[in-house]
């Protein structure tokens, strides 16, 4: 997304950013135009440390998420990654996962 300054708003960048986001940080980090969804995996374990097969990615910026973050799927990231503003990121743990949906399946839910 190409953005500007709050003090020049008519001046706008000649580069895409995105800002991610993981846990209380958050990074500012230009988008080219061949970034891939592996980069973002790439880029999330070596600023974080964190493990990218379980990593997963959300927003909360297009339209068609009426406000509510949903999962960037791998697929998917070529289209959006020059339209949304913030990416969150989010760590899976399938054995809590495993865990919840044995609970709910002892339920009847």
């Amino acid at each position: 997304m190409l953005i500007s300054s709050k003090l020049r708003p008519e001046t706008v960048s000649s580069v895409s950013f995105i800002v991610i986001h993981y846990c209380y940080d958050s990074v500012l980090v230009p988008v080219d135009l061949h970034a891939k969804y592996s980069d973002l995996l790439a880029f999330a374990e070596k600023e974080w440390d964190l493990k990218p097969q379980h990593l997963v990615f959300e927003t909360d910026d297009l339209s068609i998420c009426m406000g509510k973050p949903i999962r960037i799927h791998e697929q998917a990231w070529n289209g959006v990654k020059d339209v949304i503003g913030n990416l969150y990121v989010r760590v899976r743990d399938p054995e809590s996962e495993a865990q919840l949906l044995k609970q709910v399946s002892n339920t009847g839910g």
